[in-house]
């Protein structure tokens, strides 16, 4: 009985990590989308590629979660999101840079 109890705690743990990793990943595609649209005049073609790319992929394992588990392959997940997280930084800096602006201009520090 307590080995079939520790035997699901380790399944229930890994379903627990699946769904935070899940959760975060869309969390990222959809801050990603958002920062692609505000940005989309003022980032090169081959720079939205490569992040469109990061994003496919991060979409596709997320497609391939076995629905009767409602699991996926969280290792490849991890690694996926750290590489979109990673090619979106300068994206990320400009969004800064844009609201920064905005605030010093509605402060009247800038014109």
């Amino acid at each position: 009985m307590v080995e079939e109890s520790v035997e699901h705690a380790f399944d229930d743990l890994a379903a627990r990590r699946w769904i935070e990793a899940k959760l975060k990943a869309n969390e990222t595609l959809a801050a990603t989308k958002n920062a692609l649209a505000t940005c989309a005049d003022e980032i090169e073609k081959d720079y939205r590629e490569k992040i469109e790319s990061a994003a496919r992929d991060v979409g596709k394992i997320l497609a391939a979660e076995n629905l009767e588990t409602g699991a996926g392959d969280l290792k490849q997940l991890q690694t996926a999101i750290a590489a979109l997280d990673e090619i979106t930084k300068p994206l990320a800096e400009l969004l800064m840079d844009k609201a920064m602006e905005a605030m010093l201009r509605k402060r009247g520090l800038i014109q």
